[in-house]
């Protein structure tokens, strides 16, 4: 995932924790992929100068927990036909206690 720039990108597995972790300049800093059932957290993580959202990416991961997570935008959405078809990115996700702006749509 490293040359896609992202950072701490979970895939296809569950009981994951991802805690104190730093990013600079990445595209997702803290993602999940596509078949993501959780739990999963995000845990006490920093991303500075953001390119791109943090949360689930496309095909419906379940299941996280994005507790004091500092970065840009966080975003659970429908992202339509984008990518390869991504659709909803995701259902049962938690931000917690984050500092950056927190979309839902």
């Amino acid at each position: 995932s490293g040359g896609y720039r992202y950072s701490f990108n979970i895939d296809r597995s569950e009981s994951v924790l991802v805690q104190r972790c730093y990013s600079e300049y990445s595209r997702h800093d803290f993602v999940s992929g596509r078949m993501t059932s959780g739990p999963n957290v995000f845990v006490d993580s920093l991303a500075k100068y953001p390119y791109n959202d943090i949360g689930p990416h496309h095909r419906y991961s379940t299941g996280q927990l994005y507790d004091n997570i500092k970065g840009g935008e966080m975003n659970v959405r429908n992202r339509g036909g984008s990518g390869s078809g991504h659709g909803w990115t995701g259902a049962q996700i938690l931000f917690w206690n984050t500092e950056g702006d927190v979309i839902c749509n």
